[in-house]
């Protein structure tokens, strides 16, 4: 195996890139979650993955992009049914809106392309799925509103699984959905399931939705004050108040022959234990 080259470059400074020569695949992973506007997210997601596809097309080799997207570029659907790709996009958040543009952006270059739009992504290392862990281990099981919420998961392992097979893919110019293969999963089953991989117990909090509402407005007009970058803010509340993020990744297993591997139970397990090991869990 030959020596591994490390270089640092910057989304969203195209001469930072460089030109990228002789190489076979491109994973693009990098992304902005957080950011006070649309044009902050379209700095890192849009006009950062424009700045990357035209560092790529300077590569006469013609190496494949894959890109990673997120389900927020699809939006969400309108009922229990996942959504497939064929749906026609409507983000509902500027995090959204962004990584649909970047979807764009790619779709319009002349490169061979896998975008990959994962759903809720969990494992060991998370930050932000993180919070069902820390609900539970804090005893609460918060309900937003009266209606049930459902949300598709897929665990990183085997993310990392369908972006390397869709890499390897004969098949060009894709979109793909990544999810655990399940309908998803409502909110109360998944902290209910963090907290039994804890050996916790939780009770049901009931939160009206315009508190939770009012709180997101309250963060995002705090951030315009302080320059600091929430990761809750009315942008996330938009995406929050939905009932239904849930994808399908039927065209994966189909096409690329993706087997997910982990079921959620499996996957919190594994997940709880590592939080636990490393102090993230008192």
């Amino acid at each position: 195996m030959g020596a591994v080259e490390f270089n640092t470059g910057d989304l969203t400074h195209r001469t930072s890139l460089g030109k990228i020569n002789n190489v076979d695949v491109v994973f693009h992973l990098a992304g902005a979650i957080k950011a006070g506007s649309l044009e902050g997210f379209k700095k890192v997601n849009t006009e950062g993955t424009r700045n990357l596809v035209e560092a790529i097309s300077t590569d006469a080799h013609s190496p494949k992009l894959v890109f990673a997207s997120s389900m927020a570029a699809g939006g969400p659907s309108q009922s229990r049914k996942p959504l497939s790709e064929n749906a026609e996009p409507n983000p509902v958040s500027n995090y959204g809106k962004s990584k649909l543009l970047a979807e764009q952006v790619v779709e319009k270059s002349d490169l061979d392309y896998a975008i990959i739009r994962p759903a809720a992504v969990y494992g060991p290392g998370d930050r932000e799925t993180f919070s069902f862990f820390r609900l539970a281990a804090s005893h609460i099981c918060p309900r937003v509103g009266i209606k049930k919420r459902y949300l598709s998961l897929i665990n990183v392992k085997d993310l990392v699984d369908l972006i390397i097979k869709a890499a390897l893919s004969q098949q060009s110019q894709q979109i793909y959905n990544a999810a655990d293969g399940t309908a998803g999963y409502a909110w109360n089953h998944i902290i209910g399931t963090a907290a039994d991989q804890l050996n916790t117990w939780t009770v049901p909090l009931f939160v009206p939705r315009f508190i939770v509402g009012a709180a997101a407005y309250s963060m995002t007009f705090w951030s315009r004050i302080t320059g600091q970058k929430l990761i809750f803010n009315a942008d996330k509340f938009s995406e929050m108040k939905q009932r239904y993020w849930l994808v399908s990744s039927e065209k994966a297993e189909k096409e690329l022959g993706f087997v997910p591997q982990y079921d959620l139970q499996a996957g919190f397990d594994e997940t709880a234990q590592w939080y636990l090991e490393q102090g993230w869990l008192k």
